[in-house]
Parts: structure tokens; sequence; C-alpha cells
């Protein structure tokens, strides 16, 4: 009888353990989509604020312009790139951060593909040819995150046209 009572105990406490480990891990689960939607918040907040907007608008509307100038072009060369002269770097350092916390899931893709895929395509589509320069000049792999949102997002777009 002894022994039953045994079996049955061990019993109870593997089923208290395995509802233990299922309310860890739906906890984990729930912890990490917070941290996630706290990491897009933060980034995307940081879109809007009018200093990146000109930033942008600076990328848009000017940086076709400039990149014809070889002395602008030059200066791309330099290790590191001035910010105060080439504000483009701001977004490429934005959009590579995005690009490295999705890559890493540290961010939710679909929220991010559905409300900035076009401009960071854009985005990526003007500032090709400076962060090739800079490739060349410095390191092959800079930028990589932010060139492969752009990937990403062209291939999220298609599927959810």
């Amino acid at each position: 009888m002894l022994e039953l009572w045994q079996t049955i105990f061990a019993g109870l406490t593997l089923i208290v353990f395995a509802v233990t480990a299922s309310v860890a891990l739906a906890q984990l689960r729930h912890m990490r989509v917070t941290y996630q939607m706290t990491n897009a918040s933060a980034l995307l907040e940081n879109y809007w604020t009018p200093q990146f907007q000109s930033w942008l608008h600076y990328v848009f509307y000017e940086l076709e312009e400039k990149v014809k100038d070889p002395k602008f072009c030059e200066e791309l060369r330099l290790v590191p790139v001035d910010k105060s002269r080439h504000p483009e770097i701001y977004v490429c350092e934005y959009y590579s951060l995005i690009g490295a916390y999705m890559k890493n899931g540290l961010m939710p893709r679909d929220i991010f593909f559905a409300n900035g895929s076009l401009d960071a395509i854009r985005a990526w589509e003007r500032l090709e040819l400076p962060v090739q320069i800079m490739r060349d000049a410095d390191s092959p792999i800079v930028y990589r995150d932010f060139e492969l949102l752009a990937s990403q997002c062209r291939a999220w777009l298609a599927a959810h046209a």
C-alpha cells in the first residue's frame, strides 16, 4: 500500500513540475513579446522625431545630387564619416539597427514590414551607392543589416501586395 501512495505522490509531483514548466514557458513568451514591443515602440517613436524626418528628407530629396560631387564621395571614404556633413549616416544607422533587431528576433517583423517597408526600401535605394563607397574604403560589411532589411521588406511587400 505504501508503494502505491509513493507512486501517486511521485506522479503528482511530476504533474506539478510539468504545469510549473508550462507556466514558466508561457511567461517567457509573454516577456519576449513585451520586450519586442518595447523595442519596436522606441525605434518607431524615433522615426517620427523632427530630427529624423529632416535626415530622411535629406536622403530622399537632396542626397542624389550630392553624390554627384566627387568631394562629397571622397568624404565618405574617411573613417569615421563626419555626420555633421553626412546626415545620411544617421539614416543608415537607424535602419541597420532595426535590421539587426529583426534579424535577432528582438523586434516583431510584421509590424515594421506593414508600416515601414516603403521608406526603408526607398532609403536603401538612395543610400546604396554611398554605402558601397564606405564599404570599398573601410569595411565590406558596413550596414549589412540595413541591406538585409530592405531585401526583406521587398519580399514582404511582394508576398502581401
